[in-house]
Protein backbone atom coordinates (compact mmCIF):
# COMPACT_ATOMS: atom_id res chain seq x y z
CA UNK A 1 0.00 0.00 0.00
CA UNK A 2 1.50 2.94 -0.75
CA UNK A 3 0.33 6.01 1.07
CA UNK A 4 2.24 8.94 0.13
CA UNK A 5 1.52 11.58 -2.19
CA UNK A 6 2.61 12.25 -5.84
CA UNK A 7 3.22 15.18 -7.33
CA UNK A 8 2.58 16.45 -11.03
CA UNK A 9 2.74 18.86 -13.10
CA UNK A 10 -0.08 20.26 -15.42
CA UNK A 11 1.63 18.73 -18.50
CA UNK A 12 2.69 15.35 -16.79
CA UNK A 13 5.88 15.44 -17.63
CA UNK A 14 8.85 15.88 -14.72
CA UNK A 15 10.76 18.76 -14.18
CA UNK A 16 14.98 18.59 -14.60
CA UNK A 17 16.62 21.44 -15.30
CA UNK A 18 18.66 25.30 -13.55
CA UNK A 19 16.32 27.42 -12.04
CA UNK A 20 16.31 30.83 -14.64
CA UNK A 21 17.78 34.03 -12.74
CA UNK A 22 19.27 32.00 -10.04
CA UNK A 23 23.32 30.27 -9.43
CA UNK A 24 23.67 26.86 -8.74
CA UNK A 25 19.55 26.01 -8.06
CA UNK A 26 18.46 23.17 -9.93
CA UNK A 27 15.08 21.84 -9.90
CA UNK A 28 14.43 17.67 -10.15
CA UNK A 29 10.65 16.59 -9.90
CA UNK A 30 7.51 14.60 -10.54
CA UNK A 31 9.31 11.84 -12.14
CA UNK A 32 6.90 8.78 -12.17
CA UNK A 33 8.03 5.48 -10.73
CA UNK A 34 10.85 7.19 -8.75
CA UNK A 35 11.43 3.87 -7.09
CA UNK A 36 13.08 3.02 -10.24
CA UNK A 37 13.50 6.56 -12.63
CA UNK A 38 14.89 8.07 -9.02
CA UNK A 39 18.11 6.82 -8.55
CA UNK A 40 19.11 7.02 -12.20
CA UNK A 41 17.57 10.85 -12.89
CA UNK A 42 19.19 11.50 -9.56
CA UNK A 43 23.00 10.47 -11.31
CA UNK A 44 21.70 12.62 -14.14
CA UNK A 45 20.62 15.52 -12.60
CA UNK A 46 24.81 15.46 -10.67
CA UNK A 47 26.38 14.62 -13.58
CA UNK A 48 24.28 18.31 -15.00
CA UNK A 49 25.37 19.87 -12.07
CA UNK A 50 28.59 18.71 -12.41
CA UNK A 51 28.19 19.87 -16.19
CA UNK A 52 29.19 16.70 -17.36
CA UNK A 53 25.49 16.13 -19.00
CA UNK A 54 23.05 18.45 -20.72
CA UNK A 55 19.73 17.78 -22.04
CA UNK A 56 19.28 18.07 -26.18
CA UNK A 57 15.80 18.39 -25.97
CA UNK A 58 13.29 20.83 -23.82
CA UNK A 59 11.40 18.14 -22.60
CA UNK A 60 12.27 18.42 -18.95
CA UNK A 61 12.70 22.09 -19.31
CA UNK A 62 11.16 24.21 -16.04
CA UNK A 63 10.61 27.48 -18.70
CA UNK A 64 7.07 25.22 -20.35
CA UNK A 65 5.67 25.01 -17.53
CA UNK A 66 6.34 29.43 -16.77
Amino acid sequence: VWGGLEAETKDAMPIMDKLPNFNNVYALGSFHSGYTSGPYVGYLMSEMIKGNYKLNHNLFSLSRLL
